[in-house]
């Protein structure tokens, strides 16, 4: 009981875990350590949701798939996969961006 005596743990809205308790306390060491690896769990799911996007651009066009049905589709497959792991804010900006990048409309 004495080691949950101090140690405040706050789930933020990404996921992510930030501790404030003492200092001695080998549990809030162990949770700062989670909230460090859920961090750089963060940038490596953003940099994969990332990947995915600019990837159509790279990709050849198929039989079905026109250039820019490939642009689209890979944008939408990198939104759904940081819809999935990071949050529905910087995914969603990051598809608008690729959208516009891509020729889908204009950035007025």
């Amino acid at each position: 009981m004495d080691g949950l005596i101090g140690v405040i743990i706050t789930i933020n809205f990404n996921g992510s875990v930030a501790t404030a308790g003492r200092r001695g306390s080998a549990k809030g060491l162990c949770i700062m350590a989670e909230a460090k690896s859920s961090r750089t769990k963060l940038y490596i799911h953003t940099l994969i949701m990332l990947v995915l996007m600019a990837s159509g651009w790279f990709l050849s066009e198929g039989q079905v798939l026109t250039e820019y049905g490939v642009r689209i589709t890979m944008i939408f497959v990198g939104a759904i996969w940081g819809w999935i792991f990071i949050n529905l804010i910087i995914p969603s900006f990051a598809a608008l961006i690729f959208l516009v990048l891509a020729g889908m409309g204009t950035a007025k």
